[in-house]
């Protein structure tokens, strides 16, 4: 069935976004002020014919609507005689045309009036719950003065319109500054510092839009209330930390999640294990030594990672578990990749330094990624798997949805992908995004909340490894290092590798205890910092001076030779290995020699210009044009290319990876090698087409096509060698 839009709403000044089938989320990104569209739009009409429901935005031709929910208050505005639809829940849009544009939540909640960059789902759509957006009353648009406006439904405002009287007292105020100032009270009673409230408060919008004193003077009457309800409190008396879910890191204590709702912790005077409790004030929270840890959302109740078993936490608490060093650990990983996998000697240390780093990863600011590239076969899939087994909170991804960057916020995920190119090919799909934002620390996954359109910020930070059939972008690319697999023949592999869950378990176990017992010292290395706040202001010094100054306070720990190889590095290169070498003393490794290879391998690759493989690329298919233009086998003998030279595209691409191989350059993917031939002319289904090769009809591949455009791009003439019919008959 193809929605049809009223004809009250076709008119040119209106604008509409794209919703998929039986959804009321926009799934294009920038709706507000890019990704939308008339009525008659071509785009528009064909999402409706193919089944898809379409949203109607609010502020386009100054059109606005009252979204009411309440029984009511329907009763009350359905007297307006104007355009009216009944919403797949029983709600009612009623439709205006006013100058007034301010957006407002009617008290209680039990409406809306969308004047600005909200969109409604439009009549005609289907709810998710199957039920049709009916129009009730099929009448125009009605024009109304925005005073008219703002007096119909002052009544229902109440204090939500001001934005310094506010009933701070009142305490079931449930407008959304009631609601917002009942929020501050509550992180106020969890000990919340100044700063974690003022943050925490950013997802309210109307905490987000209004002016700093709007913020100061809640701030401080929520102070005053708490404090005069018996709570001793004050900005800079906290009594309990702050904590997610996922665990928890400072110079005193590590918290690790071992099960449903369960923690252990490591502090320095004792170790042990408990359970998350509930209470009314302060939401969920864990009592340690007599302090309190408050969670900002609740405890895992189902982690969806590996933890470990319960003989295993006893025998650490209990300290009956001899915990190994770094370089035991780090040579226990190698030993374990060595025996299920097969790779070149040199990326077995950096495929490990990668499993090192996702248990850094809570006191690390940036990240690097791995990534695997080979063709079907070479063993990507079970290099991620083993991988995800001994990596922090590792985390296999299956079918992706929106709560992705949410279960990597919360649950501080490790995610290994496969095949993330296919995965990928719509590019702004969560898991992409994430991959994409998540390498830096506090870079915020947003989306909006279905109902009311609130804000939601997720920290998507974490490490990531993924494997790749063909190609990915290069911005992904260059915040990675690139490991080539192979196809293994050595037969005991597959079978070894159906068991590396059992055989990876003692290195996830070592790896888990070393977390616990180290992690803290290594938090106070990283963050021991001092320069950051005394000289900023210190006019007496250059930016380049400060610039010195910080560099050498960041880098006081390193070595004069680590010194010396960071700056044969620039760019995304030198954060990577700046980021590998912080592993390295954590661990206590030594690994220049290695990381200087690796970085200089991917540093040549960054660093080809594209023009000059693409030149490279001209020269052969000259070649080939040369060496094969008089064999009738490659010739078109019908069709609208007759007469064409034609060459299989595996081909080319095998003669192509020969001649860069002649160059020094040993890996380059189909992938990009079709963009190159793009650049070319050459063209999918146009003149990239399937052709026979010679006279067998079930012999057939993917051809180029050198008609023309080729021909005139590559700069050569298209003669071949004229057969005599002496020739033909082999006469002498």
């Amino acid at each position: 069935m193809t929605i049809e839009i009223p004809e009250q709403l076709r008119k040119k000044e209106f604008r509409f976004v794209l919703l998929k089938p039986k959804t009321k989320i926009p799934f294009e990104k920038d709706w507000q002020s890019k990704n939308n569209y008339s009525f008659d739009d071509p785009k528009l009409i064909k999402h409706l014919e193919d089944g898809g429901n379409y949203g109607i935005v609010c502020r386009y031709g100054n059109l606005r609507i009252l979204d009411i929910d309440n029984p009511e208050l329907i009763e009350h505005f359905d007297v307006m005689q104007t355009f009216t639809v009944k919403t797949g829940r029983g709600g009612r849009h009623f439709y205006f045309i006013s100058d007034y544009g301010i957006n407002h939540v009617l008290a209680g909640r039990k409406g809306e009036l969308r004047a600005n960059n909200y969109q409604v789902v439009g009549a005609g759509c289907i709810h998710p719950n199957g039920k049709i957006y009916e129009i009730t009353k099929d009448l125009p648009i009605l024009e109304i003065e925005d005073k008219e406006l703002r007096k119909i439904i002052e009544p229902y405002l109440r204090l939500e319109t001001s934005t310094t009287e506010i009933d701070f007292n009142k305490p079931t105020d449930q407008t959304r500054s009631g609601i917002e100032f009942g929020e501050i009270c509550k992180l106020i009673r969890k000990g919340c510092t100044k700063e974690q409230i003022f943050e925490r408060m950013m997802v309210f919008s109307k905490w987000s839009d209004a002016p700093p004193q709007y913020r100061e003077l809640t701030y401080k009457k929520a102070i005053d209330k708490v404090n005069t309800n018996g709570v001793k409190q004050s900005e800079h008396d906290v009594q309990s930390e702050h904590i997610k879910s996922g665990g928890y890191v400072s110079a005193e204590i590590v918290i690790e999640p071992i099960g449903s709702r369960r923690y252990i912790y490591n502090t320095i005077k004792k170790r042990g294990s408990t359970q998350s409790e509930h209470d009314k004030e302060k939401g969920w929270y864990l009592e340690i030594e007599g302090k309190t840890y408050v969670f900002v959302n609740p405890p895992l109740l189902k982690p969806l990672f590996r933890v470990l078993k319960e003989e295993d936490i006893e025998a650490w608490i209990n300290k009956k578990y001899k915990v190994k060093t770094g370089q035991e650990i780090f040579n226990s990983i190698m030993q374990y990749f060595k025996t299920i996998y097969d790779l070149e000697d040199k990326y077995y240390p950096i495929l490990a330094l990668g499993k090192l780093q996702s248990w850094l990863t809570p006191i690390l600011n940036t990240v690097f990624y791995i990534g695997l590239e080979a063709k079907r076969g070479a063993g990507k899939t079970s290099i991620l798997e083993g991988s995800d087994i001994v990596s922090r909170h590792g985390f296999l991804v299956g079918n992706v949805t929106e709560a992705i960057a949410r279960d990597i916020d919360a649950q501080q995920l490790s995610v290994f992908a496969d095949e993330i190119d296919n995965r990928t090919k719509g590019k702004d799909n969560p898991l992409y995004q994430c991959f994409r934002q998540g390498y830096r620390r506090n870079n915020p996954y947003l989306r909006h909340r279905e109902k009311t359109f609130e804000p939601e910020r997720y920290d998507g930070f974490g490490y990531k490894e993924f494997s790749v059939h063909a190609d990915i972008e290069k911005a992904l690319k260059d915040r990675s290092i690139m490991i080539p697999t192979k196809v293994t023949l050595d037969k005991r592999l597959p079978i070894l590798n159906i068991f590396k869950e059992q055989i990876g378990y003692s290195v996830f176990k070592d790896l888990f205890f070393w977390y616990l017992d180290n992690i803290s010292n290594s938090f106070t290395l990283y963050h021991s910092f001092t320069l950051f706040s005394c000289f900023m202001n210190d006019n007496s010094k250059t930016i380049e001076e400060k610039r010195q100054l910080l560099y050498e306070e960041i880098t006081k720990s390193f070595s004069i030779e680590e010194i010396g190889l960071l700056s044969q590095f620039v760019g995304r290169n030198i954060e990577i290995l700046f980021i590998a070498l912080t592993i390295c003393k954590a661990f206590n490794l030594d690994l220049k020699a290695n990381l200087k290879e690796i970085i200089e391998e991917k540093q040549s690759y960054d660093d080809i210009p594209d023009a000059y493989l693409i030149d490279l690329l001209k020269e052969a298919l000259v070649v080939i044009h040369a060496d094969n233009k008089d064999n009738q086998d490659f010739r078109i003998q019908k069709g609208d290319f007759i007469g064409c030279f034609f060459y299989p595209k595996t081909k080319t691409f095998e003669a192509y990876r020969d001649k860069l191989s002649g160059k020094g350059i040993t890996r380059f993917s189909s992938y990009t090698f079709t963009e190159y031939l793009r650049e070319l002319n050459f063209e999918d289904k146009v003149n990239v087409k399937m052709e026979r090769i010679g006279f067998d009809e079930r012999t057939k591949a993917k051809c180029l096509i050198f008609d023309d455009s080729i021909l005139k791009t590559l700069g050569i003439e298209d003669k071949p060698e004229q057969k005599t019919l002496e020739d033909e008959h082999d006469i002498t």
